[in-house]
């Protein structure tokens, strides 16, 4: 039998426990789910975050809309980085950079999601065919992630540029 002291101690000390797992999770949360990318507070007026993000940008003396670009940007890269396998493709393209879809995926796993045809590029032109398996490239875009992919093509070395600025 415990005694009313003993009760208040264990009690004390399990609230103490739940305390500093909370703080655990929450910093293990951030270093898995946040990327070098973070979320940084932009000066876009509030009204335009209501708005759909129609932003043009030039890469390679092409414009495209931001899906667009991904996918272009993709391409050169598997291209002159002769990237072989999956796994080279998941380093230079990591997926917290998109979101949940993530921005390469294999064609099996892809075709998994509700939707699919609408959320990857699945046209025979699009298709990323590599040593160990046939990859697809996420279309779903939003201004904040589009920052975190422009971020990565930086890094890449790929030059893009903003042609028009435009809200829907």
């Amino acid at each position: 039998m415990v005694t009313d002291d003993e009760y208040r101690a264990l009690k004390a000390k399990v609230d103490s426990l739940e305390k500093r797992l909370d703080s655990l999770v929450q910093k293990y949360n951030q270093r898995v789910f946040m990327s070098p990318f973070e979320k940084q507070k932009t000066s876009t007026p509030s009204a335009d975050k209501r708005r759909k993000d129609v932003t043009r940008y030039e890469f390679q003396g092409e414009v495209y809309c931001k899906r667009q670009l991904v996918l272009a940007c993709v391409k050169h890269i598997v291209q002159t980085k002769q990237v072989k396998t999956i796994n080279d493709m998941e380093d230079l393209f990591p997926s917290y950079v998109q979101g949940p879809l993530g921005i390469v995926r294999r064609v099996e796993e892809a075709e998994r999601y509700s939707g699919a045809s609408k959320r990857f590029y699945f046209g025979d032109e699009d298709i990323i065919h590599l040593k160990n398996a046939d990859c697809v490239v996420c279309s779903q875009w939003e201004s904040e992630n589009i920052k975190r992919f422009l971020q990565l093509a930086k890094e890449l070395k790929l030059e893009i540029q903003v042609v028009e600025r435009k809200y829907k």
